[in-house]
């Protein structure tokens, strides 16, 4: 299955899914390549039998100089062509392999579909060599490279192509390939944005290790040799070159400057997002030099897509010639007068360096004993800390439906937590997570919400940052502290692990009953929960609307808020108590009403208040703290579950009941078609 000498050197490796490519495309190219002087090695029939294919294979992609990869509709459907594009980038990152792949009447965006789903079970591929391929097809596709325009499938007319622009542009790359290392230039080079390959106007020059286009003359008479090593040295000393006449601090970089790089730390990023005032999407991100000068910069539209494999936080790189733009004072995040605008034309290239303690202190991390004066507020907490437990993800509606996956996390002051990683949150990063489980994964959450739900609890937002297991000093210390600490931890986790809500199944319709219907002493109580549909109002104004609570069982304890004290309820140690919102209110239906207890999370969710929020109020105003609310009863019909309560007054037997969980009527939410959420 191969072609040219087995074991000769060869200048180009040419790898195609025949079926898809051979009679329309690459017959024409190989032969136009042949002809123009190049040696070109193809996989198809010159193995004799018996001999190893992989071996062969293997032999003539290391023999080879270039690369020319054909991206087809079928090609991931070929282990051969998997295998030869893994291996073409293992010798790309051993001897500085030359690449040009070619998306053949595919976009890139179909290949990276491919790599996400390829599945060889039936041939019985061991997984992790598919994980392989598929990290490998990723990666090829995410290189720039000629996307073919129009394809007709026709014949190509040898050797100009006259009527197909893509063949005639290959064989002018590969010659400028072969003259940038025979005849290297003299002068300095000029550098212009990495872009798509097919949408420049001259033929495709060769790329160097910086990630720039570089543009080299083109001679008329080329002498055929080829010298990787010598090609890679020369590389290797335009780039140090360069890179000192060329690289600038943040602060000396303004709209004026030119041909310009910078050196930097990605900060912050925040996931992708709509303009306020214009459909426009954007992803903003903070970067940071070794200076401390910080810049926002931000990333428009389809280009969002295109760098999302790139400019990951905590991670270096050199950026050049960015837009530079100014910035009015109400839109800037940092203190820094200019703002840069990054593209896929923006040439970006990762430096390998790891994570250190200076990137880490930027933050600013939150100790776990903060948290709670950040309850009911806006405002943000970083963390740095250890997973200690991680939940099955669940879909949950808030209206809209969702993934949402809980975690405990903990640090060195011993106070677990729990955190909700919600939507992409829980799809990404909680998986990633998962497959980590009970080794203790690190993690650093940027820009957290702190609710009181459970307690005390972090979640994240839309603007928030997850990055697990920074290669850093100080996760290792806290990794190696958990593993030393591991029963402790564990038998901690399992208390808030009470907390968690549990999952409550949806009502059958026959399940529901009217107000009237629903028991009001012991004696006709059957069942513990009880479902019903009714409107919710404030009928007692005068009723004390929160309580002090143990921030771990929740339960009523006669402390102050400050105060850290051992709970003898839960027997729960160094707690602090917490204001919670706890009140009743009447439950009305068309057969009559029925008084119910609400606690803080329906509290917070539907009247929009929370203990926090109303002992300030009540100590601040001095005041009936029903002036806190925006509204004593709420428009909507809801699903409503009780939970039934026995207690004794004077003897007597009486029944009480709280609201378990609530959730939007579905006969209101069906109609919307957005069911509402479960709310615990």
């Amino acid at each position: 299955m191969a072609s040219s000498s087995n074991s000769q050197s060869h200048d180009i490796f040419l790898c195609f899914r025949g079926s898809d490519t051979r009679k329309k495309f690459t017959d024409h190219l190989y032969k136009a390549l042949k002809q123009e002087g190049f040696e070109t090695f193809r996989d198809e029939e010159d193995i004799e039998r018996g001999e190893d294919i992989k071996s062969e294979l293997r032999k003539a992609i290391w023999n080879s100089k270039l690369s020319i990869i054909v991206l087809s509709k079928n090609f991931a459907n070929s282990t051969t062509c998997l295998f030869e594009i893994q291996t073409i980038l293992e010798h790309r990152k051993k001897l500085d392999h030359l690449i040009l792949p070619v998306f053949y009447e595919v976009e890139p965006r179909e290949i990276k579909d491919q790599a996400r789903d390829l599945d060889f079970a039936e041939k019985e591929v061991p997984v992790e060599e598919v994980k392989g391929w598929s990290a490998a097809l990723k990666e090829v596709a995410n290189m720039a490279g000629m996307v073919s325009q129009n394809q007709s499938g026709g014949p190509l007319t040898h050797p100009v192509f006259s009527d197909n622009q893509l063949g005639h542009q290959i064989i002018r790359y590969v010659e400028r390939v072969e003259d940038s290392v025979t005849n290297p230039p003299t002068q300095e080079f000029n550098f212009l944005p990495l872009s798509t390959l097919s949408q420049l106007s001259s033929p495709p020059p060769q790329k160097d290790i910086m990630g720039f286009v570089v543009g080299v003359s083109h001679k008329e008479k080329r002498e055929r040799k080829w010298d990787s090593m010598d090609f890679s040295i020369r590389k290797i000393m335009l780039t140090d070159a360069t890179m000192k006449q060329k690289l600038k601090p943040i602060k000396e970089i303004n709209r004026n400057t030119k041909d310009w790089t910078a050196r930097v730390n990605v900060l912050e990023k925040w996931p992708p997002g709509i303009a306020k005032d214009s459909p426009t999407k954007l992803q903003k991100l903070i970067l940071g030099d070794a200076e401390g000068t910080r810049v926002q910069a931000t990333i428009f539209n389809d280009d969002i897509e295109r760098l999302q494999d790139t400019l990951h936080t905590m991670k270096s790189y050199y950026i050049s010639n960015a837009v530079v733009k100014t910035i009015s004072p109400q839109y800037r995040m940092v203190d820094f007068e200019w703002q840069w605008s990054i593209s896929a034309r923006t040439p970006i290239l990762p430096v390998e360096e790891e994570v250190t303690e200076k990137n880490l202190a930027y933050y600013e991390f939150m100790p776990f004993h903060n948290f709670q004066q950040h309850i009911g507020t806006k405002e943000s907490v970083h963390i740095f800390a250890a997973v200690a437990d991680i939940q099955p993800p669940k879909t949950v509606k808030v209206p809209f439906e969702t993934i949402a996956q809980e975690f405990i996390v903990i640090n060195k002051e011993f106070k677990p937590t729990l955190l909700t990683l919600w939507g992409s949150f829980a799809e990404q990063g909680g998986q990633k997570l998962l497959e980590m489980a009970n080794t203790f994964p690190i993690i650093v959450g940027l820009r957290l919400k702190v609710s009181s739900h459970n307690g005390l609890s972090l979640g994240t937002r839309g603007n928030s940052t997850l990055l697990i297991n920074p290669n850093s000093v100080s996760a290792k210390e806290l990794r190696q502290w958990c593993i030393e600490n591991k029963e402790s931890i564990l038998n901690a986790s399992n208390e808030i692990k009470n907390l968690i809500p549990r999952d409550v199944k949806a009502p059958a319709p026959d399940e529901f009953m009217k107000v009237a219907k629903i028991p009001t002493t012991p004696e006709m109580a059957t069942e513990e929960f009880y479902w019903t549909r009714g409107k919710i109002s404030i009928i007692d104004e005068e009723q004390t609307f929160w309580y002090m609570g143990c921030s771990k069982c929740l339960k009523a304890i006669s402390a102050n808020e400050e105060i850290t004290f051992d709970c003898f309820l839960c027997n729960a140690k160094q707690v602090q108590a917490q204001p919670r919102a706890k009140f009743e209110v009447q439950i009305t239906d068309d057969s009559g009403s029925i008084m119910a207890t609400m606690f803080e999370g329906q509290a917070n969710k539907y009247l929009v208040v929370n203990g926090k929020m109303l002992k300030a109020y009540a100590t601040e105003k001095n005041s009936n703290v029903i002036g806190v609310f925006a509204k004593k009863e709420l428009d909507l019909l809801y699903e409503i579950q009780l939970k039934q309560r026995e207690y004794k007054s004077r003897g007597t037997s009486k029944l009480a009941y709280s609201i378990s969980a609530m959730r939007d009527d579905e006969s209101q939410s069906s109609a919307q078609n957005s069911p509402g959420e479960v709310v615990l």
